[in-house]
C-alpha cells in the first residue's frame, strides 16, 4: 500500500514538472529577444529560442503550441512559430505569413557574432528558402 502511494506521488510530482517545463519553453518562446538557429555568440552555443523551439518541435501538440506562440509571441517568437509551421503545416504557414509578406517590422536576428535587425519579409523569404531547413 504505502509503496503504491510512493509511486503515486512520484508519478504526479513527475507530470507536474514536465507540464512546468512545457510552460516555461512556451512563455520563453513568446518573448525571444532575437531569431536565431546555429552556434551565436563568440562561444558558438545553441540560442534560447532554438532550444525553446527544438523542445516543442518535439511534442505532439507542437503544432497547436507553435500557432500558439504565433498568436502571442513577440516578432523573434512569430519567425520561429512560422518556420515550424513551414514543416508541420504548410498550408497554415502559407495563411499566416500571407498579411506579413510586405511587413517592415525588424526582427532581432543573430548569425554568428553579428546581430542585426531584418525586415520580417526577408525573414519570411529565408524560411522559404529553405535557410533554416537543416534545423530540427
Amino acid at each position: 500500500m504505502t509503496h503504491a502511494l510512493i509511486s503515486g506521488f512520484l508519478f504526479a510530482t513527475l507530470s507536474l514538472l514536465a507540464a512546468d517545463s512545457q510552460d516555461r519553453s512556451l512563455d520563453s518562446l513568446l518573448n525571444a529577444t532575437h531569431f536565431a538557429f546555429g552556434g551565436v555568440g563568440f562561444a558558438g552555443v545553441t540560442s534560447q529560442g532554438e532550444r525553446d523551439y527544438k523542445e516543442i518541435l518535439a511534442r505532439p501538440s507542437a503544432e497547436t503550441d507553435f500557432e500558439r506562440v504565433f498568436q502571442a509571441g513577440n516578432v523573434q517568437a512569430k519567425c520561429y512559430a512560422l518556420t515550424a509551421l513551414y514543416k508541420l503545416n504548410h498550408e497554415k504557414f502559407l495563411q499566416l505569413a500571407l498579411p506579413l509578406r510586405k511587413s517592415d517590422t525588424r526582427v532581432f536576428v543573430m548569425r554568428g557574432c553579428v546581430m542585426s535587425q531584418r525586415p520580417l519579409s526577408a525573414v519570411i523569404g529565408e524560411i522559404e528558402a529553405s535557410a533554416y531547413s537543416r534545423q530540427k
